[in-house]
């Protein structure tokens, strides 16, 4: 499995990052997804996975499908999949296809840590 996201613990919330990738497309959908799984599929009670989407500048609809599996995963799980860092043109499309009020987002890791 090629690993495209740094993953780091901070005070027990897991966040994922991409490895110098600008990219969430096909080509990197599927290990992501992979490295995301891995946590919020775990037993591990009330998990919480944040995915950094910073410097991201280009996602295709695997993107959303991914992002999608994810959070289903982590809700069957009872963990939790959260969002950050969005692109001014990423919140637009999950407002196009609804889907803002199915994630948790965050405008930064701050934010959240802050609440």
């Amino acid at each position: 499995m090629r690993e495209v996201l740094n993953i780091q613990n901070r005070n027990g919330v897991i966040i994922g990052s991409f490895k110098g990738e600008n990219n969430f497309n096909s080509e990197v959908t599927q290990f992501a997804k992979e490295q995301i799984f891995k946590y919020v599929s775990s037993d591990t009670p009330n998990l919480v996975f944040i995915l950094d989407m910073n410097h991201l500048t280009r996602f295709d609809s695997s993107t959303l499908g991914c992002l999608v599996a994810s959070l289903r995963a982590a809700k069957k799980h009872n963990n939790s999949f959260i969002l950050c860092n969005l692109t001014n043109k990423f919140k637009e499309v999950l407002d196009i296809m609804h889907l803002t009020k199915m994630f948790t987002i965050y405008e930064t890791l701050e934010e959240f840590f802050e609440i």
